[in-house]
C-alpha cells in the first residue's frame, strides 16, 4: 500500500477514468448519435491510457523525490520516502514507468502509422521531469505547468480521434456534410474546467505548503506574494469559474435545465464553499481541507461526462 501511495494511485484512477468518460460518454455517443463510429480501435486507446498512466505514476514518484525536504517540514507524519521506502526507489520508479510510457506511445504511433504521435508522451514526461525539478519554484509557472497537463488529458483523447476522423472523413468534412466540432467544444470544455480547478488547487496546496517551501527555498506563489495575496488571486480564479460555467450552461446549453441544476448542486455551491472556507483558512490543515474539497469538485465535475452519455441515449 506504500508504495501506491508514493505513486498517488488515486490520482491515477482519476487520469485513467476521465479518459474513459470522454472516450464512452462524451466522443463515442456524440459520434453514434451522427451514425459515425470512433475511429480509434479500443487496443489502441489502451495503449494511449497505459502511456498517460505510466507517465502520472514517474512524475508523481520524482515529485516526492524532490520535494522531501519540504515535506519533511510540511507533513513529517506522511513522509514514505527515507523512511519505510528506500530513496532509490523513487527513482527506479521514474525510471521505469518513464521507459514503459514512452516504449507504450512509441508503439501506439507506430500502430497508428505515424511515430510521430510519440513526441506527444515523450514531451509530457520530459515536463514533469522539469516540473519536479525546476519549474515548480517557479511563481506561477509550476501551477501552470500541472494545470495545462491535467487539461491535456481530456484534450488527448478527442485530437487522436480528430486526426483519424479528418483522414477518413476529409471529403465530407470539407462540404460541411458532417461536423466534429460539437464533440471537440464539448471536450474542450472539460479541459478547461479542469484546468481552472487543478490551478486553483495547486495554489492552494501552495499555501498550505508554504512554510516548509520558504524553508528550503522555493520560490512558490504563497512564499513569493504571500497568503493575503494568494488568497484574493485564488478568489478571482474561483469566481471565474464559476461564472465561467453559468456562460456555458446559459449560451450553449439553453433549456437544460437538468445540466443547469447539476453544475449548481454538484460544482457552484461546492464551490462557493470553498471560497467561503478559503477567505477563513489560516493553517496548513484548513488549507488542505480546502484542496481536498477542489480535488472532489474536479471529480464531480468529469462525472458530467455520465450525464451526457445518458441524455444522448
Amino acid at each position: 500500500m506504500k508504495y501506491l501511495n508514493l505513486i498517488r494511485w488515486k490520482n491515477v484512477l482519476i487520469v485513467i477514468a476521465t479518459m474513459y468518460l470522454m472516450r464512452y460518454c462524451v466522443i463515442k455517443p456524440f459520434l453514434e448519435y451522427g451514425d459515425l463510429p470512433v475511429m480509434l480501435s479500443s487496443f489502441n486507446f489502451l495503449l494511449m491510457v497505459v502511456s498517460v498512466a505510466a507517465a502520472a505514476i514517474a512524475g508523481y514518484s520524482i515529485n516526492d523525490y524532490f520535494d522531501l525536504k519540504a515535506d519533511k517540514i510540511n507533513r513529517p507524519d506522511e513522509v514514505l520516502l527515507g523512511t519505510s521506502i528506500p530513496l532509490k526507489h523513487a527513482l527506479y520508479i521514474n525510471y521505469v514507468f518513464n521507459a514503459i510510457a514512452i516504449a507504450v506511445a512509441l508503439w501506439f504511433a507506430v500502430r497508428l502509422g505515424d511515430w510521430n504521435y510519440s513526441f506527444v508522451f515523450a514531451f509530457t514526461t520530459g515536463i514533469l521531469w522539469f516540473y519536479s525539478t525546476s519549474y515548480k519554484s517557479i511563481p506561477i509557472l509550476g501551477n501552470l505547468i500541472v494545470a495545462s497537463l491535467v487539461a491535456m488529458v481530456p484534450i488527448l483523447v478527442v485530437a487522436f480521434e480528430m486526426i483519424l476522423f479528418s483522414k477518413a472523413y476529409r471529403a465530407e468534412l470539407s462540404s460541411g456534410t458532417i461536423n466534429y466540432m460539437p464533440v471537440m467544444y464539448f471536450v474542450t470544455g472539460f479541459s478547461v474546467f479542469a484546468f481552472m480547478v487543478t490551478f486553483l488547487r495547486e495554489m492552494v496546496k501552495d499555501m498550505e505548503d508554504r512554510e516548509g517551501d520558504k524553508e528550503v527555498g522555493k520560490k512558490t506563489m504563497a512564499v513569493v506574494f504571500g497568503i493575503a495575496t494568494s488568497k484574493i488571486i485564488a478568489q478571482v480564479l474561483l469566481w471565474a469559474t464559476v461564472f465561467s460555467i453559468y456562460y456555458v450552461a446559459f449560451k450553449y446549453l439553453p433549456g437544460d435545465w437538468i445540466s443547469l441544476a447539476y453544475f449548481t448542486i454538484f460544482i457552484v455551491i461546492p464551490l462557493l464553499y470553498v471560497s467561503w472556507k478559503l477567505q477563513k483558512a489560516n493553517l496548513p490543515n484548513a488549507f488542505h481541507l480546502v484542496q481536498q474539497i477542489l480535488k472532489i469538485i474536479l471529480v464531480t465535475g468529469l462525472l458530467y461526462a455520465v450525464l451526457i452519455c445518458v441524455q444522448l441515449a
